[in-house]
C-alpha cells in the first residue's frame, strides 16, 4: 500500500476477513476503504441494526483517516458511502433486486468491479461507480460458485461499459 501511494496510485482497501482491529496505517493509506456489515461491526464495535448506526460506522472510518471514501456493503440492500469532502452526508446506493442462487464471492466481485470502474471510468461520479459495481455483483449471485459466477466483460450489458447514466440500474 505504501508503494502504491508513493507512486500516486489510488488504493482501495477491503478489510476482509473480519477482524476486531487493524493498524491505523491501513486507514491512512486507503483512498477507498470498503467493508461489509460484519467487518464494520467488528472494527467499530457498533451493532449495525439501524441507518443511524450504519451512518455512524461510515463516519468512524472517515474519522480514522480514510483519504476519500468509506464504503459499507449491505448485501442485497446495496451499500452506503461517505466522502471526506462532506462527512455529514451519507449516501445509499441501492442494489438491484434479484433472485440469489449463491452469494459466495459477491463481495470480491463488488470490489474487483469497483477497482475496474475506478480505473476505466474515473470521470464518473463515485456513486455511479458503486452502482455499477453493485450491479455486476448482483449478476454474480444469480449463478453458482464464486469465480465461475463472474460475468466477463463481453457478457455485461453495454450500458455498463459506457459513460452515460441509464435507468438500467433502477429497474
Amino acid at each position: 500500500m505504501k508503494m502504491a501511494k508513493m507512486s500516486g496510485t489510488e488504493v482501495i482497501f477491503n478489510a476482509a476477513p473480519s477482524t476486531p482491529k487493524i493498524s491505523e496505517e491501513f486507514y491512512h493509506l486507503s483512498d477507498v476503504f470498503c467493508v461489509n456489515e460484519t467487518e464494520a461491526e467488528a472494527l467499530t464495535g457498533l451493532k449495525l441494526t439501524s441507518d443511524d448506526q450504519i451512518n455512524e460506522a461510515v463516519k468512524y472510518f472517515l474519522d480514522a483517516g480514510v483519504k476519500k471514501y468509506a464504503v459499507i456493503t449491505l448485501g442485497p440492500e446495496g451499500c452506503v458511502f461517505g466522502s471526506c469532502d462532506d462527512r455529514q452526508i451519507i449516501h445509499r446506493v441501492p442494489s438491484p433486486k434479484v433472485e440469489a442462487v449463491d452469494t459466495t464471492g459477491a463481495g470480491d466481485c463488488f470490489i474487483g468491479s469497483l477497482a475496474y470502474y475506478n480505473v476505466h471510468f474515473e470521470k464518473l461520479p463515485f456513486q455511479e461507480r458503486l452502482r455499477r459495481a453493485s450491479q455486476v455483483a448482483s449478476f454474480s449471485v444469480q449463478r453458482e460458485k464464486a469465480q465461475e459466477s463472474y460475468l466477463t466483460r463481453d457478457e455485461l450489458p453495454s450500458e455498463m461499459l459506457g459513460f452515460g447514466f441509464s435507468s438500467f440500474f433502477f429497474n
